[in-house]
């Protein structure tokens, strides 16, 4: 399993959207914020997902969308 950390809207919109997706394991919302600055902090989620069945580009593509 792979976690991929999404920011840049609401959290919970987002939760519902990744939640519904196969091959999306599971959905943690809360603050995200970059290594490099880790006083910058933005709304986000952390999609735990099986790359079998949805790759990362996928979810990047519906999280730009979204």
């Amino acid at each position: 399993m792979k976690k991929v950390g999404l920011g840049g809207s609401c959290h919970w919109c987002t939760e519902a959207i990744f939640q519904s997706l196969k091959g999306v394991v599971h959905v943690n919302q809360g603050w995200l914020s970059p290594a490099t600055e880790p006083d910058a902090f933005s709304e986000g989620v952390i999609v735990s997902y099986d790359e079998s069945k949805i790759p990362l580009d996928v979810l990047i593509e519906i999280h730009v969308y979204t």
